[in-house]
């Protein structure tokens, strides 16, 4: 999953700290809870989307086509709630496959002086997928939204039966102590392939969405890579 190689990093245990200062972006993970029709309620963890390059994050969206008019709500640092039964139409999870922003750059005159424009393109992408999967329970790597799902660790919801989704500002101890305890399990994980020289250099931990809503300073650092 992350290719290990001869450096060794330690990952803190304690929950809520943020580091701005990175060469790299985290990626950002979210607690959230679907409420369904019939009235049962479900937890679980979701990525925000996907990252470009360290440049740029391109978030997950829900789509729906209503009445011909297609309507995309990002899940973003902004997005809080949505319902799907207040816009009639066929939803779909809208999975990011999107590009980083492209630029034409053309050089002029004006005034006598020499002036360059610049153009930013944008093609943003979707894959569009009729199911949520959400985690009910973190990998041992702690990343949710690897090519290499742990089934067992997932829950598929359809699109059609959720009344509700919204992100979590606050957790429950129950998911606080489950971040800190696969934080301590890999932490055991490394060190054990540390003594065996598979050491690893390009791990990421995630950074987690209700640590940044909190943090009005990581709030403003981590949208800025959302434009």
């Amino acid at each position: 999953m992350f290719k290990r190689i001869f450096l060794f990093i330690i990952l803190p245990l304690i929950t809520g700290s943020l580091s701005l200062a990175q060469d790299k972006l985290s990626a950002i993970q979210a607690i959230c809870q679907i409420e369904l029709k019939n009235g049962t309620k479900e937890e679980g963890i979701i990525s925000l989307g996907r990252i470009e390059n360290d440049t740029h994050y391109f978030p997950n969206a829900f789509y729906v086509n209503s009445k011909g008019e297609h309507l995309l709500f990002t899940i973003d640092l902004n997005f809080r709630v949505f319902y799907p039964e207040s816009i009639p139409g066929d939803i779909h999870f809208a999975k990011s496959i999107s590009n980083t922003p492209k630029f034409i750059n053309k050089v002029g005159s004006s005034g006598g002086k020499k002036v360059l424009s610049r153009k930013t393109l944008r093609d943003e992408s979707y894959s569009l997928i009729k199911e949520l999967v959400i985690f009910k329970s973190l990998p041992l790597a702690m990343h949710v939204d690897s090519p290499h799902k742990e089934k067992e660790l997932t829950s598929t919801i359809n699109l059609n039966q959720v009344k509700s989704f919204k992100l979590i500002e606050n957790p429950s101890s129950q998911w606080l102590e489950e971040i800190k305890k696969k934080k301590a399990a890999l932490n055991k994980k490394m060190e054990a392939d540390k003594k065996k020289g598979n050491l690893w250099l390009n791990y990421q931990d995630p950074v987690w969405y209700h640590d940044i809503i909190n943090d009005p300073k990581a709030f403003t650092y981590y949208s800025a890579f959302f434009k």
